[in-house]
């Protein structure tokens, strides 16, 4: 049985370590877990952080279907 780890991707220092924590495959969550006012950093930050894995690393992003929003102006 393959075991999956969920991380919200605006937890940096959750996804620093998440790879160590002996599961099959990492699920990096960028939808329900993110709050809308944080989903653009979130994203941009965990392709910062995807750039950094080695090729093939068990990592899957789980993303809204629809267009990001830009958080409410002032």
């Amino acid at each position: 049985m393959r075991s999956f780890l969920y991380v919200p991707g605006n937890r940096p220092s959750m996804l620093a370590s998440a790879l160590t924590r002996g599961a099959d495959a990492l699920i990096v969550d960028l939808e329900d877990a993110v709050p809308p006012a944080e989903k653009l950093s979130t994203r941009a930050a965990v392709a910062d952080w995807l750039a950094t894995l080695p090729a093939g690393a068990p990592v899957w992003i789980r993303v809204n279907a629809g267009p990001c929003a830009a958080p409410p102006g002032p």
